[in-house]
């Protein structure tokens, strides 16, 4: 039986800052955010974690994944889909963006805030057709776009993604449903729960028939993180 893959093996190349210029070559590049939902996803499905695997880079997205890297001694800087794009959003970025995905509201409320974005939506199914991708690729290319938010969800959001930053040559970047969050669909978590690390907690209250198994989930893997975390710290001190 093929031994099972350390899942906090699949934390590789972290970017830390909002420009995304750490850790990852410059051209085709795929970033995946992740949070311990995205483990406990990887720990079940060999597809996934061969994603997670062949991304050119990944970014934190979960305070209980920082903390398991803590006790393993990789003190990584804490880098949400959220803040991405916020950071972006409020144009202290200098790239041209393109999002991929996201509902038809928030993408239309984006259309008028950032009207030099471009904004791609539509059905994207779990696996892509070659003319459907052809076609994205197309306006990513006729934008001029060198960075990509692909706003599906995972696994989806990370097929997609591979498979438009390889054929467009842009840095492509999974981030679920923060565009929602970004243009008052959803609220933002108050600075209150911030300081508290609670910003699950009102994403939980928002959409818990969503987010309340997603959380069950992620705990269900916590103690094989932290137990791996435990190893690498023994290994770092022996």
């Amino acid at each position: 039986m093929k031994p099972r893959q350390s899942l906090l093996s699949l934390v590789h190349d972290v970017v830390e800052d909002e420009s995304l210029t750490s850790s990852v070559a410059p051209g085709r590049r795929h970033v995946i955010t992740l949070a311990p939902w995205q483990l406990w996803m990887a720990s079940r499905n060999p597809e996934f974690a061969a994603a997670v695997q062949n991304a050119d880079a990944v970014t934190i997205d979960g305070r209980w994944l920082q903390a398991c890297l803590n006790v393993a001694g990789h003190r990584y800087r804490l880098l949400t889909g959220r803040s991405l794009v916020e950071w972006h959003y409020s144009g202290q970025g200098s790239q041209r963006i393109s999002v991929v995905g996201s509902s038809d509201e928030s993408l239309a409320r984006l259309s008028v805030a950032r009207p030099e974005w471009l904004c791609i939506g539509g059905k994207f199914e779990e696996s892509f057709l070659d003319a459907r991708m052809a076609e994205i690729v197309g306006e990513i290319r006729r934008h001029g776009s060198s960075l990509v938010f692909v706003a599906l969800g995972s696994p989806k959001q990370e097929r997609w993604g591979r498979e438009i930053a390889d054929l467009a040559e842009v840095t492509v970047v999974g981030i679920g449903g923060s565009i929602e969050t970004v243009v008052g669909l959803r609220k933002t978590p108050s600075g209150y729960l911030q300081a508290l690390h609670l910003e699950w907690l009102q994403r939980t209250i928002q959409d818990p028939l969503r987010f309340i198994p997603r959380i069950l989930q992620a705990l269900s893997v916590l103690p094989i993180l932290l137990a791996e975390a435990l190893l690498a710290r023994l290994r770092i001190k022996m």
